[in-house]
């Protein structure tokens, strides 16, 4: 977390750091990519996509919702909030996302404004209708974003059934929608800095 010494002095800056390598502060907040993958494009196909994960230890702010471009079309991308039978309870953000002809990764738009939060320990669902523009990825391999505690199911089309993985090594799968996060810091790390503020601020007087 930054720290604006022109405010409170340098023993601020001192002191934060010193709180920082104790291990006593979380980690600045920064864009993270919720499913990293790797593999071979080789086809598209039609329909929709859903990825259920598992939400980590500390509550998310969803940034960014992304689709792969493929098409020049405006595809709906959508989170869910779920249950362990993978029934959509809640929505939680959704978009229209228009995206390129060309095969050239993700086209991603800001809703960070919408303040989006996926809790803690919770399971949701991000979907994707490409039409046309669905990928399949072949020999797929998943990495999961330090936010994010499980990959949980994949699901192809409205017909299709939940294949339960946790991972996708040597899965082809159809891969469109994607999203970025903050994490933000549990409360009990923020009142202990804001404990900290107060002191220095009382010595620095």
């Amino acid at each position: 977390m930054g720290v604006r010494t022109s405010i409170f002095g340098g023993k601020l800056a001192a002191t934060a750091a010193l709180f920082v390598s104790l291990g006593a502060m979380p980690a600045t907040a920064r864009g993270e990519l919720a499913f990293q993958f790797a593999g071979t494009l080789t086809a598209s196909g039609a329909g929709n996509d859903a990825f259920f994960f598992t939400v980590g230890s500390l509550d998310l702010l969803v940034t960014k919702l992304g689709e792969y471009s493929g098409t020049n079309e405006s595809h709906t991308v959508a989170i869910y909030r779920t249950d362990a039978s993978f029934a959509p309870l809640e929505l939680v953000v959704s978009r229209q996302i228009t995206t390129t002809a060309s095969y050239s990764g993700f086209q991603y738009l800001d809703v960070a404004g919408a303040g989006a939060v996926l809790k803690a320990d919770t399971r949701y669902f991000i979907v994707g209708n490409a039409n046309a523009g669905k990928q399949l990825v072949t020999s797929m391999g998943i990495g999961l974003g330090s936010g994010i505690k499980s990959f949980d199911a994949y699901r192809w089309n409205t017909k299709a059934t939940h294949d339960p993985v946790t991972t996708l090594q040597g899965t082809d799968v159809y891969w469109g929608s994607n999203f970025q996060y903050e994490i933000i810091p549990a409360p009990a790390a923020l009142a202990a800095l804001g404990t900290l503020i107060g002191l220095v601020r009382r010595r620095t007087r």
